[in-house]
């Protein structure tokens, strides 16, 4: 049986282990999707690239700002299978890297799910608007990853249910290329639906989600109606249909208005139980990984690169869950336990960090023949720009920490509160602690694109 406290121990010290993993995992994907063999074809893809990017934004999504009807050739886009392949190039290593970030926190902070997963022979995960998988590649590369270690071995039926039929053989494709359904694609199944609905009127929809231990919504609500979420119509009726003890994981970009359809700021849903949040980030790709994507596509892909970087928002719930925490002592205690986590990560502002890219910079141009004054030039430029990103980043920080004990220190206060007083105060405090969380994770997007654009920079 898998040692559940070994295994909550030492989940930091791995967090991101598996981001070179999913890279490596998605180009053999990529592969098989398309023919690396044939240049002729990666000179047709690389004249969709310039097409896409010019009609789609960094989400893969439509760009309003284009002017006039472009309908038809936007549909014409998406409709090719270099769509999907881009998609999956842009988005799927960063998404199964978050994915399996927050699922790994989330078994971490309620260790006894993860007791409950190991005991069961058979994990049904229902992907809601899944066709890329990034999110079950992710849940089942932690779940195998944690049971091989103690010689467990666990079996899988998985559903997608997408409005897009034409993602059903890339799902299958991607999810043939794990060890557990290499041989056994027959484990999967995809069922198109309209996810724009509220109810979901097929009886297979509602059966799959019904039987799922793990149902996840990764960047689906914001493909919704605006509209419609804010009814909050789709939260209960997905509520209604899931069986008991089932775990519910949703991830998408942090935007205000996503996470306050689901549940509002306190994440109050009628029969689920909220076990673990992050209201914003900024989830990053591990700068090897980021190394190793460079080098896996430079060749084919030119200078179209996938996304290592962006805000986004997470949060479970479990169905019927025995703990309830309704009480303004229980709202508060969620509160400070967010606060505690929430702190500058000192290794951004590390110098020896810059050093060593700096020293293997120097190595590779000597190696190149290039003479030791430009180098010198070089590298001071360098310098220089490092030195006024530190100092205008640690002005920023001394400002957010202030703010943040500030805000610690009035949400003290609503422990002296009304009930009905309270419930309003709760909200607008978590909405100040919303802002104080977007603050951080754009400063920390801007220090990680520097770092990113500095390592790439010492590739070439």
């Amino acid at each position: 049986m898998i040692d559940i406290d070994e295994y909550c121990k030492t989940v930091d010290k791995s967090s991101r282990k598996y981001d070179i993993t999913f890279c490596l995992f998605y180009y053999k994907a990529i592969k098989k999707l398309l023919d690396f063999s044939d240049e002729n074809y990666f000179s047709c893809l690389n004249r969709y690239f310039k097409v896409f990017q010019k009609y789609f934004n960094e989400k893969c999504k439509e760009n309003y700002k284009v002017t006039g009807d472009n309908s038809t050739l936007v549909k014409l886009l998406k409709d090719s299978l270099f769509y999907r392949a881009t998609y999956i190039y842009k988005n799927s290593a960063f998404l199964s890297s978050a994915v399996a970030f927050h699922f790994r926190n989330t078994l971490k902070e309620n260790s006894n799910y993860l007791r409950r997963f190991s005991k069961r022979k058979l994990i049904k995960i229902c992907s809601l608007g899944g066709g890329p998988t990034s999110d079950i590649v992710a849940i089942v590369t932690v779940l195998e990853s944690i049971a091989r270690k103690k010689g467990v071995m666990l079996d899988f039926r998985i559903t997608v249910i997408d409005y897009d039929i034409k993602w059903k053989n890339t799902c299958i494709t991607v999810l043939s290329c794990l060890e557990q359904f290499k041989n056994a694609t027959w484990k999967i199944d995809f069922i198109q639906t309209n996810l724009y609905r509220i109810f979901f009127d097929s009886p297979e929809t509602c059966k799959t989600i019904q039987e799922a231990d793990i149902v996840t919504m990764v960047m689906l609500i914001s493909h919704l109606p605006r509209k419609k979420l804010q009814e909050g119509k789709m939260v209960k009726h997905i509520s209604t249909l899931l069986q008991p003890q089932a775990m519910l994981f949703i991830l998408d970009w942090g935007q205000t208005d996503l996470i306050t359809s689901w549940g509002g700021y306190l994440g109050e849903i009628d029969d689920l139980q909220l076990v673990y949040e992050e209201l914003c980030d900024c989830h990053t790709l591990d700068a090897k990984a980021v190394e190793k994507l460079y080098c896996l596509y430079e060749k084919h892909f030119e200078n179209f690169r996938s996304n290592l970087s962006f805000n986004v928002f997470a949060r479970v719930w479990i169905k019927n869950s025995s703990t309830k925490s309704n009480s303004s002592v229980s709202k508060f205690q969620r509160f400070q336990t967010n606060f505690e986590k929430f702190k500058p990560i000192e290794s951004y502002f590390n110098e020896g960090s810059f050093k060593s890219w700096e020293k293997v910079f120097v190595k590779q141009q000597e190696n190149n023949g290039l003479q030791p004054n430009f180098i010198k030039k070089k590298i001071n430029s360098h310098i220089g720009k490092r030195n006024r990103m530190l100092s205008s980043l640690k002005k920023k920080t001394r400002f957010l920490n202030e703010f943040r004990d500030e805000l610690l220190y009035e949400y003290d206060s609503l422990m002296e509160v009304d009930d009905l007083e309270s419930t309003q105060k709760y909200e607008e405090a978590w909405n100040k602690y919303w802002i104080q969380k977007m603050r951080f994770s754009c400063l920390k997007g801007y220090i990680y694109k520097f770092l990113v654009s500095s390592l790439l920079d010492l590739s070439k």
